[in-house]
């Protein structure tokens, strides 16, 4: 199976929108339950400055995507990127959440000069939790000392790459 990772198109809405509707997108993102069609396609004809969105394509269906935000005009914040990713219902544990991370660490290493990327994960998304073990080998430390508990933030920052921090938090 051939996973290619491209920029979104404005015709993408439609597939992004499936995405982020399913049960365990909505459970496990900061995303709103029940956004509307036109708010999406909206959202994604007029991404801002600063921001890139990345589909998943197996073929020529949208499996997965990913929002990078950059923040080019606060001075403090201009080295750091927040990620925002899912990654559609059935197509889960299939390594689609894998190759969208390795084509934005690219692009933030390559391409943007970032050197942190903020990711954020709940302690009861299964999948944000195993791509989470699978990508970093230790935790730093909880803000409250329990990882354990619902909506407890945790964050981890390792190397992702010679030049670029990885900061994940887990709500």
């Amino acid at each position: 199976m051939d996973i290619t990772i491209r920029h979104a198109e404005p015709d993408d809405y439609e597939a992004i929108h499936r995405i982020l509707s399913g049960p365990q997108a909505i459970e496990g993102t900061l995303q709103l339950p029940l956004y509307s069609l036109e708010k999406r396609r909206r959202w994604l004809s007029e991404i801002s400055e600063g921001d890139t969105v990345l589909v998943a394509c197996v073929g020529d269906e949208v499996v997965g995507n990913l929002d990078l935000r950059t923040f080019p005009t606060l001075w403090r914040r201009r080295h750091i990127g927040e990620i925002g990713m899912a990654v559609r219902d059935d197509w889960q544990g299939r390594g689609v959440g894998t190759a969208l991370m390795e084509a934005v660490l690219d692009l933030a290493d390559n391409w943007l000069n970032l050197t942190r990327l903020e990711l954020t994960v709940y302690t009861d998304n299964a999948a944000g939790i195993a791509f989470r073990e699978s990508e970093t080998p230790s935790s730093s430390g909880s803000a409250s000392g329990s990882s354990s508990s619902q909506n407890t933030p945790v964050t981890s920052g390792v190397p992702s790459s010679p030049t670029t921090t990885r900061s994940l938090s887990i709500l």
